[in-house]
Order: C-alpha cells, then structure tokens, then sequence
C-alpha cells in the first residue's frame, strides 16, 4: 500500500527519471558481459585458426608469405583460418609449388643416389679388377719363380752332368791326378800339351820353337816349357 501510494504521487518525470537511474546499470552490465563474450568468442576463432594454421605444412606457410605476403600468424590473430575461402586460390598454388618442388627435389636426390651408387659400384669393380689383376701379377710372378728355380735346378743337373761326363773323360785321358788340376785350371810339370789346351781353355797367345824338340809356349806373362811334348817349366 505505501509503495503504491509512492508511486502514485510521483509525477511522470520523475517516474521516468527513476527508471532511467535504476535501468542505467543493467544497460552498463549488458554491455560488459557482451565485450566478454565478443572476446571469448574471438579468442576461440583466434586459437581454432592457429591450431588449423599449425597443421598447415611449413613449406605451404612459408610460400604464402614469400609469394603472397599473407603471415600466417598475423592471419591466425585475426581469426582467419586456412580453410577460409579467400584463400583457396593462394593455398592451392603452394600446395601445388610444394609437392612440385619436392618432386623435382625427391627425383634429384634419386638421380644423385643412382649416380652415387653408380660411382661406388664403378670403384668397387675397379677395385676387385685391381685385386684380381694384382693376384694374377702375383700368380705369374710365382710360376715365373718357380720355372727359373726349375730352370736353374735343371741347369744345374747338366751342368754336374757334363763335369761328372768330362771329369771321367779327363781321367780315362790324361789320369786322376791331371785331371782334378785341369778342372780347376791349373796346369802341372809332366803334363801334356793337350792336357795343357784342356786346363787353360785356349791355344797359347804365342808358341816359340827350341830346337831339337823344346817349345814355349805363352799365355800373357806366363811362360810354360814343353820338352818331348810334356811341361816341364812354368814360370812368368
């Protein structure tokens, strides 16, 4: 009843009044709870564009800016998404210059690996061709070895063969004795001039007749006497 009758009384300005003063801050209130809300609403459009940008690849973010000079971040702070359709065209052409690069980089890196292992097989068959051509270098220089040390053996063979072939002609013609001295090349008193020509190997330098029977007989400065076709001096 009283506050019924208090409004009564009031005269329309100031009922008008009144309700401005007590609708005022309601109307301050709604507009701070919108601003809160704009904002919580914009902060997620800001976080869900840069979550989308994240997932974007870098290579595609980075051709953006450098052909189109659109940022990513900057993009995201204003809550436009990759998705949004004033990107399209600019999304596609990097999206296509991308995997072109990478294709033309992957199908380089092949050319390079193939090349690589190109070289690396070139040098490992060049390397086995040198091994194999150094074992057969080997190969050969040990049979060329072992045909000298044949040779040599065999050489040998005859060699002991004909001194053993001559020793015993020598014995049967001239006698143990001379014939051990002629094998060495010694020549001996009482030798004959054939022994003589069998122990030095050659005819004298120069040969002198001494009547009746006596000869001289000279190899460079030693002078061997033959009497009665026997030696009976040696000297120089």
């Amino acid at each position: 009843m009283m506050k019924t009758i208090y409004y009564k009384k009031l005269s329309w300005p100031m009922a008008f009044a009144v309700l401005a003063m007590v609708a005022a801050p309601l109307h301050v209130r709604a507009q701070t709870w919108g601003d809160v809300f704009g904002a919580i609403i914009q902060q997620g459009m800001i976080n869900n564009a840069v979550k989308k940008w994240n997932a974007v690849d870098v290579d595609v973010r980075q051709c953006l800016a450098n052909s189109y000079g659109l940022n990513a971040g900057a993009l995201a702070q204003q809550g436009i998404a990759p998705d949004d359709y004033r990107l399209r065209g600019q999304l596609a052409n990097c999206r296509n210059q991308v995997a072109e690069a990478r294709a033309q980089a992957e199908q380089q890196r092949e050319a390079e690996e193939r090349d690589r292992l190109e070289r690396q097989q070139a040098e490992e068959e060049a390397e086995k061709a040198r091994a194999a051509a150094a074992e057969q270098a080997e190969r050969d220089r040990a049979a060329a070895a072992e045909a000298a040390r044949k040779e040599e053996l065999a050489r040998q063979a005859q060699a002991k063969a004909d001194a053993e072939a001559r020793h015993k002609t020598l014995v049967a013609r001239f006698g143990a004795t001379q014939a051990v001295a002629i094998e060495s090349g010694s020549v001996q008193v009482g030798m004959s001039r054939e022994a003589v020509l069998e122990a030095l190997g050659r005819p004298p330098d120069s040969r002198q007749s001494v009547p009746p029977d006596d000869e001289l007989w000279v190899y460079g400065s030693e002078r061997i006497s033959i009497s009665k076709g026997r030696v009976t001096y040696i000297g120089h």
